[in-house]
């Protein structure tokens, strides 16, 4: 989530230029209810403690979550929908929640083994 903010590296209260203290992690899990069809959910979180120096609007929390069904009735068809959740949180306390649902479907050209 940070990739190109330029949160690396800050100045701090003393005006000293310092590594951003940075955390984050993911984790996902998949699982097959029948032959043809699955679910995946996931997680991420990721906390940027930013320098005294940079502005209220630099980005400090995030948390991103999704939960899907897929069906997938032949090797080259399937078709799902999914639920997104995601939340920022800036510096100066400000929140932005964006939930929403996407539906999909692929046919593979190619045709790959399961």
């Amino acid at each position: 989530d940070n990739f190109g903010l330029g949160t690396d590296v800050g100045f701090n209260a003393d005006g000293r230029l310092v590594a951003t203290p940075t955390g984050s992690g993911q984790v996902g899990y998949t699982h097959n209810w029948t032959k043809i069809l699955r679910s995946t959910v996931s997680y991420g979180y990721l906390r940027i403690n930013s320098p005294a120096a940079d502005p209220g609007t630099t980005y400090h929390v995030s948390n991103y979550a999704t939960v899907n069904l897929i069906v997938q009735p032949t090797v080259r068809l399937l078709f799902g929908a999914e639920y997104i959740y995601g939340s920022l949180e800036r510096k100066d306390g400000f929140k932005w929640i964006a939930p929403r649902i996407q539906a999909s479907m692929t046919y593979y050209i190619n045709k790959y083994p399961r």
